[in-house]
């Protein structure tokens, strides 16, 4: 059980950091579309 309980914590640790970094991911292609569109208007 609690062997079970670690394996859980650890893949909602590992769950949270790739939504994080999927967020940030999602921020730089959107600054990197704003700069592109700059350029252009």
């Amino acid at each position: 059980r609690a062997l079970l309980d670690a394996l859980l914590a650890r893949d909602a640790d590992a769950a949270d950091q790739l939504m994080r970094e999927h967020i940030r991911g999602g921020r730089e292609a959107l600054a990197r579309i704003a700069e592109a569109r700059n350029r252009v208007a």
